[in-house]
């Protein structure tokens, strides 16, 4: 159903508010039981890598108040510091992962959350 511009009347209203409803509840069934993991959270992220995040985070500011060329300096070899724990926490985790794997399961890997 394809509603017009203008004037809609209300049993049409009604039509398309009832197939939406029922597009969610089918979307919704679909979707029961699967494990949500937090926005933005990944399977290898740790309370280091959290730590690490905030004190980066806090230099930035500092140096971001106080305008300083060595708190510049300091945030930049930290943060590498950071990305690179990020690159080997990550690498870890997978191999591990799929060291894990027993043979005719490689589509467990597939079907995996897009989002890590």
């Amino acid at each position: 159903m394809v509603l017009k511009e203008g004037k809609v009347k209300r049993w049409e209203m009604k039509e398309v508010v009832e197939r939406v409803e029922e597009s969610l509840r089918m979307v919704l069934e679909r979707c029961k039981g699967r494990k949500k993991w937090e926005r933005g959270r990944k399977r290898w992220w740790d309370s280091e890598l959290e730590e690490k995040r905030r004190e980066v985070r806090g230099l930035k500011e500092r140096w971001k108040r106080e305008k300083r060329e060595e708190d510049k300096e300091e945030v930049k070899i930290e943060r590498r510091k950071y990305r690179r724990m990020i690159e080997e926490k990550k690498a870890r985790y997978w191999l591990e992962y799929l060291e894990s794997l027993k043979r005719g399961e490689g589509f467990k890997f597939v079907k995996m959350d897009r989002t890590l």
